[in-house]
């Protein structure tokens, strides 16, 4: 059982995959195709082939247009959170001895500190899934038992399907600790610890479900892989400039255990599948746990490891997908047969705004969902030539996402960026002044924003605040009372009307310094990392963190280099006393409506990166290894029928770390000289 998170369980629970098919991936594949043509998938125009490092892939057998309708799947083949509810899942489950609310409390030691949890004692009467509280809260935990079933079960429909699936994903959860240890003060970090730290505590959950462990040794079950844990995660940050862990759970608010299509579900202190909310849902008091009737006829029962948790995990962190159920009231996840063989690719289409200079990008969503037909479409993302590997489009992700929920690094990723989070200090004089400004504008006084690889590097929404975060007092008035303020407000996003040239000296300093301080937080250099790559005994998955880690330098440096030559046009034009460009050559069709209270020039920027830092927009429709989400009506190509649109995308990671106004060294923590502005 290698990995770094089995090393954590190896003192706890059972290890070894406990279901294993004869021959290879690759041998299964015929079968699943004659599956999905005998369900009514279209299975001509392409084949399933392998692409040296991107893995199996789809290719084409014919020539195939844009926008050609060349992939469907039929409902009937779809993994759901819904024919999870309509098989064995269902069925089994255990009654719970004590009494529901019974509290109860652990205290241990922990390197000198003390755990401690007061939790209560659920009811565990009837049907597993009508009785869990965490299969009814998370829809792909119930999705990773659900695939657990059927593939021990030999009658199950979807065997043809889960023989093809990897035996083993490149995702963090199978990284060793020194392939970990690459990841350090990059992006992924604190999320990979938490999808390690939530999958640990979920399997000690569920395991207990399935073997009805007596209380006392659930509850020690329990405390030994919450500690064990911090153990090792402490063992693993000591020396590289992070603080021991103490007292139990040090970030409950971070995501848990796998995200929607690729994206990480964020989660509070008692949100389904935290410490808090296993916990309380683990059914600690007195007495022991009594086997209900039906649990025998659950086929994990004898065959549930640590390592067949993970993979049905990865399975599904890289595969899931929304879609609408039956009714179309609402969606659900699903795992698509044939269609998540597709490998990614960027999906983009650019053109410029003659009004406001702005490059409108539009990213190309290719799979829907036919209602009508009760079938997932797609449509091919461009032309293709015989021979060529068909791609998808899984969504507007960072590198980072990509690496923690999708288990691979895109190189050529347009979407990729770094988070930084920035506030103006509650503490500042001109604290109230600023945060009107930005709240006219429609941004918080506090918020995440990003570093792009692309250019300009910054977004609207961060140039203004910026802006507004460097005013003076007098330029703030001009802002709220002065003449034209309202009109104002509106050319905060836009570059070609600055508030002085002292302001935009400050705001380019500001970005070149914190990126610098930002660079610092990595312990080897961009060159460094060149270097160790060019090593031929790197690991696949120690590549994989070096390549991202180099990447998040490369967009700071980027940034660094970008605000100093700004800053250097704007002391020119400052020295020189060049002419402001006036506020009243900006276009009226800024505002996009009368009742708009955000600027569509900031608006429009805000609304992607927002989509990335919540996981809303990462997925255009279905994408393999992504995260779908609906997203509105579109025609289907070559009819009149409605295609309920997918996103192929994920979520985000979670941030650590503000920016105030009192300066980068308040908010350095992680080494002496860093800004604790690394969004994580």
């Amino acid at each position: 059982m290698g990995g770094f998170v089995p090393r954590v369980l190896s003192r706890c629970l059972s290890a070894g995959v406990s279901v294993a098919f004869e021959g290879s991936r690759e041998e299964h594949f015929p079968e699943l195709m004659a599956w999905a043509a005998e369900c009514g998938a279209s299975c001509s125009g392409f084949e399933i082939a392998k692409f040296g490092g991107e893995g199996y892939g789809l290719r084409a057998t014919r020539d195939i247009k844009a926008e050609e309708l060349f992939l469907w799947i039929p409902r009937k083949m779809l993994m759901t959170v819904e024919s999870a509810k309509n098989s064995i899942l269902a069925d089994g489950g255990v009654s719970a001895g004590p009494s529901p609310g019974t509290p109860w409390m652990l205290v241990a030691g922990l390197r000198g500190t003390n755990v401690c949890l007061t939790l209560p004692c659920p009811d565990f009467a009837g049907p597993l899934y009508g009785q869990d509280r965490i299969l009814q809260a998370m829809g792909n935990v119930t999705l990773a038992l659900h695939l657990l079933c059927e593939r021990a079960d030999p009658a199950s429909p979807w065997l043809p399907y889960i023989k093809t699936l990897p035996a083993e994903y490149d995702t963090p959860l199978y990284f060793e600790e020194e392939e970990v240890r690459h990841l350090l003060a990059t992006q992924a970090i604190q999320d990979v610890l938490s999808q390690y730290k939530n999958t640990a505590r979920q399997y000690a959950y569920f395991y207990k479900v399935l073997h009805f462990t007596a209380e006392a040794e659930l509850r020690a079950l329990f405390l030994r892989v919450s500690l064990v844990y911090e153990e090792v995660k402490s063992g693993l940050m000591v020396g590289e400039g992070w603080a021991p862990v103490s007292g139990g759970a040090p970030s409950e608010a971070q995501p848990c255990a796998f995200p929607v299509r690729g994206g990480p579900m964020i989660a509070g202190p008692s949100s389904p599948g935290t410490r808090a909310h296993v916990a309380s849902a683990v059914g600690e008091g007195g007495g022991t746990h009594k086997t209900h009737p039906n649990a025998s006829k659950l086929p994990l029962k004898d065959a549930f490891t640590f390592d067949d948790y993970r993979w049905a995990v990865s399975s599904v962190m890289t595969r899931q997908n929304q879609i609408p159920t039956e009714d179309g009231s609402r969606v659900t996840l699903a795992l698509i047969p044939l269609w998540d063989m597709c490998n990614h690719t960027n999906g983009l289409a650019s053109s410029t705004s003659a009004s406001s200079q702005l490059i409108i990008v539009a990213h190309k969503i290719t799979t829907g969902y036919n209602l009508e037909d009760d079938r997932c479409e797609c449509v091919a993302l461009q032309d293709y030539k015989e021979n060529e590997q068909i791609y998808i489009f899984y969504g507007t992700r960072s590198n980072a996402e990509f690496v923690i929920h999708n288990g691979f690094f895109f190189e050529d990723n347009a979407h990729d960026r770094v988070k930084i989070k920035l506030g103006v200090s509650k503490s500042e004089r001109l604290y109230a002044m600023k945060a009107e400004v930005l709240a006219r504008a429609g941004i918080p006084a506090s918020s995440v924003f990003a570093l792009h690889r692309s250019e300009p590097p910054i977004s609207a929404q961060l140039l203004a605040f910026l802006r507004v975060f460097c005013m003076t007092e007098e330029e703030l008035k001009d802002y709220l009372v002065g003449e034209h303020a309202i009109n104002k407000i509106f050319t905060l996003g836009n570059a070609e009307f600055p508030v002085s040239w002292e302001n935009e000296t400050k705001l380019w300093t500001f970005l070149e310094t914190r990126a610098a301080l930002l660079l610092k937080t990595y312990k080897t250099t961009a060159e460094e990392d060149r270097c160790l790559l060019q090593q031929s005994d790197l690991s696949p998955h120690a590549r994989m963190a070096v390549l991202l880690r180099l990447a998040e330098k490369e967009i700071l440096e980027r940034a660094a280099a970008s605000g100093r030559t700004k800053r250097l046009h704007c002391q020119e034009q400052l020295e020189g006393g060049a002419a402001l460009p006036l506020y009243e050559e900006t276009d009226a069709a800024l505002l996009d409506g009368a009742g708009a209270k955000l600027p569509i020039v900031l608006r429009k920027l805000e609304e992607g990166d927002e989509e990335a830092e919540l996981g809303t927009a990462h997925a255009p429709v279905l994408a393999a290894h992504g995260t779908p989400l609906l997203n509105g009506e579109s025609g289907e190509p070559g009819s009149g029928r409605a295609c309920t649109q997918l996103e192929d995308g994920k979520e985000v990671a979670g941030e650590n770390g503000e920016a105030s106004a009192q300066g980068d060294e308040a908010s350095a923590q992680r080494t002496g000289a860093t800004a604790k502005a690394n969004g994580e």
